[in-house]
């Protein structure tokens, strides 16, 4: 049987190009339209990915754990995809004997409509103190997230 078929649908995206649709089959549960790929897309990096519809999925598991946000990239500490930069890579940093998991992140491959952030790494300034220009800046305390 089966796991992915691709159906026959399509759906334009203007900055991925045409997407080519799925269908999902899981245990006794079909679902249509439940992933894609862009396999002409001008962003090469997408073309050999499949992208599943996280909310088409009764659940979502790694390793025999459900997963609840994003699932993990396995070459890199984890990664999400947010709309309009694209798929963010995330970094956990050890420092003075402390992890600070996903401190960290940058654009590898961004959305078209974002290309000037490829390859910037930004920080949570809220998670730790860092030193600029030899001077210990401390965190700032952001509200909203």
């Amino acid at each position: 049987m089966e796991l992915l078929t691709l159906n026959g649908h399509t759906r334009l995206s203007p900055s991925r190009g045409d997407a080519h649709n799925f269908t999902v089959k899981g245990g006794d549960r079909v679902v249509k339209d439940a992933a894609w790929h862009y396999p002409e897309s001008p962003v090469e990096g997408l073309r050999d990915l499949i992208r599943f519809d996280w909310n088409a999925m009764a659940a979502w598991f790694e390793e025999d754990e459900e997963v609840f946000v994003h699932p993990r990239d396995p070459y890199t500490a984890s990664t999400s995809c947010t709309v309009p930069e694209g798929f963010a890579e995330y970094w956990s940093v050890r420092a003075g004997g402390e992890t600070i998991k996903d401190l960290a992140w940058s654009y590898k491959i961004p959305l078209p409509e974002n290309v000037k952030i490829t390859g910037l790494v930004a920080f949570y300034n809220d998670r730790a103190d860092f030193i600029v220009d030899g001077q210990v800046v401390s965190s700032i305390q952001v509200t909203g997230r």
